[in-house]
């Protein structure tokens, strides 16, 4: 994940970045998920979920933050 370009960037892009993240850690917890269903877990699987989790919670803050900070520039603005 390359975040060279992140302070420039608008509530916007940041908000996408958030909701693209939540959505690949969904994507690679129902990969885990298939693969668990399939087989016994291996330790990469199990650290593949628990990844994917961990991936999910922190984008899910960059959401929050994000939308906190343009409330915040709102009201200075109003």
């Amino acid at each position: 994940m390359d975040i060279s370009g992140v302070s420039g960037a608008s509530p916007v892009d940041m908000q996408a970045a958030a909701l693209s993240g939540m959505a690949d850690a969904q994507n690679k917890m129902a990969v885990a998920a298939e693969k668990m269903a399939t087989a016994p877990a291996t330790p990469e699987v199990v650290l593949d979920v628990s990844n994917a989790g961990i991936q999910f919670a922190a984008s899910a803050e960059v959401l929050k933050t994000s939308q906190e900070n343009t409330k915040k520039l709102l009201d200075v603005l109003a």
